[in-house]
Formats: structure tokens, C-alpha cells, sequence
């Protein structure tokens, strides 16, 4: 664009027609006689100049130049281009701008470059709306109008078999660019602006900034979504010329140009609904293998599957189930009215009280939780009014349950069976601060399994002979012989016309003989070592090792319902399995033949202190004659192993 001066010229044959020319050679003439009149020492200097000066009056005049007799008119030519000039840019965000939000808040970084992400999105509290705050680098003289092209994938999960993707573009307010200079006004409001011109000729898009010591609003475009959820979006920066109507409209032009896009994470506005737990299941991992002589197969335990109504993703994409966990940085309460206080509402867990087990500490924390996918310290819990832990597991579909599922893995190493309770959320890590978490809902109890590993070795000088080893974490051992877990080896066969896996059956006598050995003192993990003997060496694919563990549970006889600890207490006794004892650990066994009141009272009447009544609180039948005790168990492992004999040199 540039500013010029036009004017007219007349052929040398018109001048005389114009009275001004012809006053203009009156008065050159009559100076030219003056001149030659004074007779100056200096004349022929002096006419020499007037001539000069009457030439140049004559170019003028001839050229257009002479502003007496042509006056001329400013005229600005402009060069349309068809398309702005270079293509449009994001820039990265100024300090001062980031040290804005910063101090704003409402911002979710994930998915940004900070510091100086080209683009964020900024969300007040379950707004359906965000701004876009960031830089647009645009040659401001060719650009008249700039749109932020936006698209997406919402995510729905209404799929039988899983979620359901949907496509979706839009775009936020257009900026259109009246002027060069200062702010640029939102199109159809008043007071709002959309951007600012910087002084290098780019566009700034600012949440609420100070100006000269005052608050401004902020000028930057809106994002109207509709609702609170969070979403991945992708921008394009798309510039329009500002000289479009002075091309033919009906040519097929094309006005605009596009830039690099760049990609925002548009957090979350307001808190999803609580999960709702269908179940709590324990779940396991395995791995199994073959290497030469050794079949292996190793069980990871320590796992919680947790089943949940559909549908999921309130929040948005990257809705996970948290598990609500006590800060790690805090000490947990210690005393019991502070536990109660948050009971259910972080997760807890415990020993067995029926097991002698290694320790936990006092409530699991981030280092106890493995194979998340999210991990968020720090996160402000209204429902408790304090700050907790959450690990984030992502959710899966169960086609045949049409539920939804997540599996959680403990670390609880040193702790046999302990029991946990879980407080779970739904988790959206994209989210303003305060909506990251849902209320609370608590799972019932429920016990981590131990891990197991087996290992079959094959001996190759004796192709009959195989040893097994069972190894893992089990309870510590007790003086009762009957609390201890119990490991059974038996050999199977395959049912030749029945092809599934209930194609086995026992092996008759004769086939082979299963010896436990005394495992190894240095090994105090391994919990079960023995001999397969085979008569012959066994057929491939013939015969395999069915291993089955089992908890042993004391019953109460007399009972309808089988308790593992029937207990009879007065003031100062207690009684402990079989056994009653006082307040000095010495055991008085009950003998069978006898019912429970005959050997109780006399006992408590000779232990009982002078001028205390005591009263029996029994469960059970006291006049019912004890039998003897009774066991039950509880399958806590099985696993299969295949007989496979090595393959044989020569």
C-alpha cells in the first residue's frame, strides 16, 4: 500500500490558451526588460538566471508539475494480494502471560509444552465454555479476518464391546481485523474483545491482565463445547485476505491460508459422578513357560479387579477409576477416633487376625499401588476436607457382563492375605483444580492373594524322575499344626474322548509315586518340594501335576454356621480354638465325651476371683457334647503342570 500525488500536463500548444500561463509570461517578460534595463555590471549573470527560471516554469507546466496550473490529488494505490502474505504461526506464550494463569488458576497443563505452550485452553468452574490464550504471528496488513479451526474426537461409551468415537469440528468466535492497531472487538458484542495487536504486528490472546496498574478483561476467543467435559483439540490457524471483495466474486478464488496446528488440552470443569461398584474380585496374572527341562508357571497375585456400572467417560477422554489413597508425605492418624473419622473414605487395609504374617504399614500409600496408569499427589478432597493421593487405573469393557472393569495391583510383599477395602473415584487428571475427583464410593473387603511360582525340572539322566517346587509367600508358622497352608500333588490323566479341560482324571495307583521332600532351610520361600516317580517313562501329552493349596479352618461341630474361632469369654477367660485360657496363657484342653458347660464352669469356678460373678456369653450349644474338632479348607492356588518329557539325543 503507498500514497502518490496525480495530476494533469497540456501539450506546449495549449499553454497560451490558459490566462494563468499567459500572466506567468507577462510577468517573466516584463522582468526580462527590468533586467535589461539597469544596465548592471552583473547583466549577463543575472539574465542568464531569469532565462533558466523561465525554462524550468515552461517543464513544469509541460510535465503536470506546476501547481498553479495543474493542481494535483493524493491517490493510494494498494497491491490486493488474492491470499494473505506467508502463513500464520502460533506463538509460544509470554512469561508474563503464563505467570497470569499461574496465578488465575483453572488451567490444566497435561498435553502442553510449558512453559511456552502455543495454545492453552483456560475454564472457570463447570463452565461449558474456555478461552483460548496463547499468540498468533499473522501479516497484519493482508489479513482481514482469523479463525482458529478446531477438531476433535468425543469419546461415548454406548458400544457393547467398547467405546464409540465420533468426529467432530468447530470452530470458536472469528477475529476479524477492522484495524491494525490496539484491541480487536468480539463481532456482534460490545466491550468484549477477542485480541490484542501487539506492537510487532502480532495477535495476543490474554485471560484477565493488568494495563497500567489496571485489571482488563480478558481479550481472547471462546470455545463454546456445550458442556464440562475433557476433550484433545487440535487448532489450525486459518487467515482470510482482507481484500477478497476486490476480486470477482463468481472466479472460484480461494482467500484463505492455514498454518501448523497445534494441539490443546482442554481440561475438565466440574467434578464426574461417583463410580458405581457392581463387584470386588481377586485377579491374578500368570506366566507360564518351557525351556528345556523346566515347565514353569508363575502367579502374580495381589490383585483386585473391580467391576463398574456403565456408562463411563462422564469427565471426558482419560477417565480412569482412582483409588483414593491416605497423602504419602502425611503421617497416617494412629489413634482410632482419627481412623474412624476417615474410615471408608481412603483406602485402608489390614492383617488377617486368624494369620501370623509379615508386616504392613499403616495404610498403603502411591508406593503400594503398581501398574497405574495416573498417579496425582496433592489432590484437594471436599468429601474429607483434606488433601489425598490418587492412582489411576484404566478401564476395560466385559463384553459378556456389559460391565466395565479395572485391575488394581498391590505391593503388599511381606503380608499374607491381608485384608483391603478400597475407596475408589472417578479420576479426570485433565481437569481445573477441584474437579479432578468424584465423591467417594467404598468396595467391599476383600484379601490379596499371595503370589505362587511352580517349576517342574525334568531330570535328563532319568527320564521317569521330575522334581517340584512351589514357592511363594505363606503364613508365618504358628505351634498349630492345623493353621498351616497344605500343598497336594496328585498325577492326572487325559480322558482321550474328551478334548476340553475337564478331560482329566486321577491316575490309578501303580503309575507313579509322588514323594514330598524337606525343602531347603536356606530357601525359607520355597513352600512345597517333592518327587514324581513314573513305573515308565511317561507318554508326551499324557499325564500332568494338578497342584492345589488349601487354608485349614478349626469348625465348631455344634454350630449351623462354621466360625474358624468359637469363643466362650467371661471376665477373665477366653477361649482360644480347644482351649481355654486365663489371663496367664495356660491352656486347659476340652476333652471329647464331655459337654462344653461340664469342663467350663469348673474352671472358671476355681480361677474366678473371690466375690466376682461371672457370666458366659457363649456361641455354640454348651450342654452339647464336644465330639472333636472339626477342619474345613480353602483352595487359595491350583495350577496344572503338563508332563512333558525332554526330547532325547540320538
Amino acid at each position: 500500500m503507498a500514497t502518490s500525488r496525480l495530476s494533469g500536463a497540456f501539450a506546449e500548444a495549449d499553454l497560451p490558451l490558459l490566462g494563468m500561463w499567459a500572466w506567468q509570461r507577462d510577468y517573466l517578460d516584463a522582468e526580462a526588460r527590468r533586467i535589461m534595463i539597469s544596465a548592471s555590471s552583473t547583466l549577463a549573470e543575472t539574465l542568464e538566471r531569469h532565462t533558466a527560471r523561465a525554462g524550468r516554469l515552461l517543464r513544469l507546466a509541460l510535465e503536470g508539475g506546476q501547481w498553479a496550473l495543474t493542481p494535483s490529488i493524493p491517490v493510494q494505490f494498494i497491491h490486493a494480494v488474492q491470499q494473505p502474505i506467508g502463513l500464520p504461526r502460533f506463538l509460544p506464550s509470554a512469561p508474563d502471560v503464563l505467570a497470569v494463569l499461574a496465578h488465575e488458576g483453572g488451567l490444566s497443563t497435561a498435553g502442553a509444552a510449558w512453559p511456552g505452550a502455543p495454545l492453552v485452553a483456560l475454564r472457570e468452574a463447570r463452565s461449558p465454555d474456555a478461552l483460548l490464550i496463547g499468540g498468533l504471528d499473522i501479516h497484519l496488513a493482508s489479513t482481514g479476518r482469523v479463525d482458529l479451526a478446531a477438531s476433535w474426537r468425543e469419546v461415548e461409551d454406548d458400544q457393547a464391546d467398547g467405546v464409540r468415537w465420533i468426529d467432530v469440528r468447530a470452530t470458536p468466535e472469528p477475529i476479524l481485523l477492522g484495524t491494525t492497531a490496539g484491541s480487536v472487538p468480539a463481532q456482534g458484542t460490545s466491550g468484549r474483545e477477542v485480541a490484542t495487536i501487539t506492537e510487532v504486528g502480532s495477535l495476543a490472546f490474554l485471560p484477565r491482565h493488568a494495563v497500567d496498574g489496571v485489571w482488563r478483561p480478558p481479550a481472547a476467543p471462546v470455545q463454546r463445547f456445550g458442556d464440562t467435559r475433557h476433550r484433545i483439540v487440535t487448532y489450525a490457524p486459518v487467515v482470510t485476505s482482507r481484500f477478497g471483495s476486490d476480486f470477482p466474486a463468481d472466479a472460484g478464488l480461494v482467500f484463505t491460508r492455514t498454518g501448523p496446528t497445534t494441539t490443546v488440552s482442554v481440561p475438565s470443569s466440574a467434578p464426574p459422578p461417583a463410580p458405581v461398584i457392581v463387584s470386588v474380585l481377586p485377579s491374578f496374572g500368570w506366566q507360564r513357560e518351557r525351556a528345556g527341562t523346566l515347565t514353569a508357571s508363575i502367579r502374580s497375585g495381589q490383585g483386585i479387579r473391580v467391576y463398574l456400572e456403565r456408562p463411563w467417560f462422564a469427565s471426558g477422554e482419560g477417565e480412569r477409576l482412582g483409588v483414593v489413597l491416605w497423602p504419602r508425605k502425611s503421617t497416617p492418624p494412629t489413634d482410632e477416633q482419627r481412623r474412624d473419622r476417615y474410615a471408608g473414605r481412603v483406602t485402608e487395609w489390614g492383617l488377617d487376625p486368624l494369620r501370623c504374617s509379615g508386616p504392613l504399614v499403616a495404610m498403603p500409600n502411591v508406593t503400594q499401588l503398581r501398574e497405574s496408569a495416573a498417579t496425582r499427589e496433592g489432590v484437594y478432597c471436599a468429601e474429607i476436607g483434606r488433601s489425598v493421593d490418587i492412582v489411576g487405573y484404566d478401564t476395560q469393557v466385559d463384553v459378556a457382563r456389559g460391565l466395565r472393569y479395572a485391575d488394581i495391583v498391590f505391593a503388599a510383599d511381606a503380608a499374607y492375605m491381608p485384608f483391603v477395602r478400597l475407596a475408589l473415584v472417578r479420576f479426570q487428571a485433565d481437569s481445573i483444580p477441584g474437579a479432578e475427583i468424584s465423591a467417594i464410593a467404598t468396595a467391599d473387603f476383600l484379601q490379596l492373594t499371595p503370589d505362587r511360582a511352580a517349576m517342574l525340572i525334568a531330570d535328563p539322566s532319568l527320564p521317569n524322575l521330575y522334581r517340584l517346587t512351589i514357592s511363594g509367600l505363606a503364613p508365618t508358622p504358628s505351634p498349630a499344626a492345623l493353621w498351616k497352608n497344605r500343598i497336594e500333588v496328585t498325577l492326572e490323566e487325559r480322558i482321550d474322548d474328551l478334548a476340553t479341560d475337564l478331560g482329566w482324571r486321577p491316575v490309578a495307583g501303580g503309575v507313579a509315586v509322588i514323594t514330598e521332600t524337606t525343602p531347603n532351610s536356606s530357601e525359607p520361600a520355597v513352600l512345597y518340594s517333592g518327587l514324581v516317580e513314573f513305573a515308565l517313562p511317561p507318554d508326551p501329552n499324557r499325564y500332568r501335576l494338578a497342584i492345589r493349596e488349601f487354608e485349614t479352618w478349626e469348625v465348631d461341630p455344634l454350630m449351623l454356621q462354621p466360625l474358624p474361632l468359637p469363643v466362650v469369654q467371661s471376665d477373665r477367660l477366653r477361649l482360644q480354638g480347644w482351649s481355654l485360657a486365663d489371663a496367664g496363657d495356660e491352656t486347659l484342653p476340652i476333652l471329647p465325651g464331655q459337654t462344653i458347660r461340664e469342663q467350663i464352669e469348673p474352671t472358671m469356678a476355681a480361677v474366678q476371683p473371690a466375690g466376682v460373678s461371672a457370666t458366659l456369653r457363649a456361641i455354640g450349644r454348651l450342654d452339647s457334647v464336644f465330639t472333636g474338632p472339626r477342619t474345613r479348607r480353602r483352595l487359595v492356588y491350583a495350577e496344572f503342570l503338563a508332563i512333558d518329557p525332554p526330547a532325547r539325543n540320538g
